[in-house]
């Protein structure tokens, strides 16, 4: 007699329906997904009919994995590293196939040549210290891929820029000792160097001494008067410059002015201009 097949779906993923041909092949509405579906196992009751008796039979498919899903490289895509430090991150990827999979990284890209990659650990890292204020390029581009010994992920671009920290102190150019003409208010136009490139020192004046006749004015140190040799009291004053770089660092220069002479007064005479002398006598006065 001719066997007929019939089936009922008892237990699955998202309770799918099934069916069974008269060869006795049994399929499922959609194929089960081991990543996805949180089941992972079928069952399913498969009646056979002989047209008189029927007999029926309990299966448990169980589901396996296959690796038919490549890794994927993990983030932070952008990262910041500090300059004078070779350490820039560890690269970790996942797979949904095993989660605790052992991973085969590759460097490539415009600016691998500055970096290493341990293939196994992740470990990234610049073949030698940046240095923001000497180096020509501050920001290097990368690719990774993972490999998990079959599938390789696709390209991970990465984004690696190089911080400026606050290292140096502002030196200053400009001389301790000054020396100018009287009548003359312009005293120096500050100078000072610092070498964190992006750093442009601000200068002002510290409380005390003589800084109270000053100004400073676009970075020039300015008298707030104009000093006359003649008739000032003074030809000698003292301040103290602070320059700072606005991160914390700071220099100071302590500085003396000195005021000279200049000819700028004319003679004057002083006697008569009419005098009486006797006669026989040659002296005037």
């Amino acid at each position: 007699d001719a066997i007929t097949y019939s089936v009922e779906c008892v237990r699955g993923f998202n309770r799918p329906t099934c069916s069974i041909d008269e060869a006795g092949n049994l399929t499922y509405d959609r194929a089960p997904n081991y990543e996805r579906d949180t089941e992972k196992e079928l069952s399913a009751t498969v009646y056979a009919s002989d047209g008189t008796n029927t007999t029926e039979q309990y299966i448990t498919i169980t589901v396996n994995d296959v690796n038919d899903v490549p890794p994927y490289v993990l983030g932070p895509y952008s990262i910041d590293v500090n300059e004078n430090e070779t350490t820039v991150a560890t690269i970790t990827a996942n797979d949904p196939d095993s989660p605790d999979e052992d991973f085969v990284f590759t460097l490539g890209g415009d600016d691998a040549a500055f970096f290493n990659l341990d293939a196994s650990s992740g470990a990234l890292s610049f073949k030698t210290a940046p240095d923001y204020d000497t180096d020509e390029k501050t920001s290097y581009d990368i690719t990774i891929t993972a490999s998990d010994g079959e599938l390789i992920s696709d390209e991970q671009e990465f984004s690696i820029d190089v911080l400026d920290i606050n290292e140096h102190t502002p030196v200053f150019v400009t001389e301790a000792n000054i020396t100018i003409n009287e009548e003359n208010r312009y005293v120096v136009t500050l100078e000072a160097t610092d070498q964190d490139k992006d750093d442009r020192p601000r200068f002002s004046m510290i409380d005390g001494g003589d800084s109270a006749v000053y100004h400073i004015n676009n970075k020039i140190l300015v008298f707030n008067f104009t000093p006359d040799y003649d008739t000032d009291e003074r030809n000698e004053y003292a301040v103290t410059i602070s320059a700072t770089d606005g991160r914390g660092k700071s220099a100071t220069l302590d500085s003396s002015v000195t005021i000279t002479n200049i000819n700028d007064n004319i003679p004057e005479i002083t006697s008569p201009a009419e005098f009486t002398v006797a006669e026989n006598n040659p002296s005037v006065g």
